[in-house]
């Protein structure tokens, strides 16, 4: 349901001037034609990619482009807030973007009432933040239906199992955010209040992912630092 979103997203973004940038599309140029959305759409199918059969090698790298994805989704929380809240500039105000240290759900003054959100700029974000989650999950599903082996440093898979499985449930639950922002996307007028306190809960979660992939990272670089080259599979089952 969603990935009809990123086509929609990418063609009422290009009608307003945003520029989209992909991967594989010039920073420069906007998403003018048919061929360059779906360039777009295709580009961010492939970000998320991880075989669906096979062995995937979770090493260092593959852990640290965890918590680059995990950035990023932090990142989008934190615009979707900002969308949330904006208000109308008025004179006195400078040119200077301001971008809040924190997401906060408090409710804003009358005085800065906040203007509705803009339909396009959320689906935009929404659909931004699924493949990065698509990214860290895929690996996380070690093994569902017997298909998917991910391999980790030889004597590490003890220890990494469980603090797998806490990552797939926080994972989990942020893709249940996911669909939450879906159905707010889908009504006639997106709720800023309802988006504040998604992207509060979007930018929470995202935090203790990134705490529990630090800790990933550690037992696989400490297994990496005393030389450990053989790998060995993830017991099936542990997602």
């Amino acid at each position: 349901m969603r990935n009809v979103l990123l086509r929609q997203a990418a063609i009422v973004l290009s009608s307003v001037g945003l520029l989209l940038v992909s991967p594989l599309a010039d920073a420069k140029e906007l998403l003018a034609s048919d061929a360059s959305k779906q360039i777009a759409e295709d580009a961010s199918v492939r970000l998320a990619f991880t075989p669906k059969e096979g062995v995937v090698n979770v090493d260092l790298s593959h852990v640290r482009d965890w918590g680059l994805a995990v950035r990023q989704l932090k990142e989008q929380a934190m615009n979707l807030y900002i969308e949330a809240t904006r208000i109308k500039p008025t004179p006195d105000d400078s040119s200077d973007i301001k971008v809040p240290e924190s997401i906060s759900t408090s409710k804003p003054s009358e005085s800065s009432k906040s203007l509705p959100p803009r339909t396009e700029w959320v689906a935009y974000y929404l659909n931004s933040m699924e493949p990065l989650m698509q990214f860290v999950t895929s690996s996380l599903r070690a093994s569902e239906g017997g298909k998917l082996l991910v391999s980790v440093p030889k004597g590490t898979s003890a220890e990494l199992r469980p603090i797998g499985d806490q990552m797939y449930a926080v994972s989990h639950q942020l893709e249940g955010y996911l669909d939450m922002l879906n159905d707010i996307f889908n009504q006639e007028q997106p709720s800023g209040d309802k988006l504040t306190d998604l992207s509060a809960k979007i930018s929470d979660d995202a935090s203790k992912l990134e705490g529990l992939r630090k800790q990933y990272y550690e037992v696989i670089r400490k297994a990496e630092k005393n030389g450990v080259t053989e790998t060995e599979i993830v017991p099936r089952g542990s997602q």
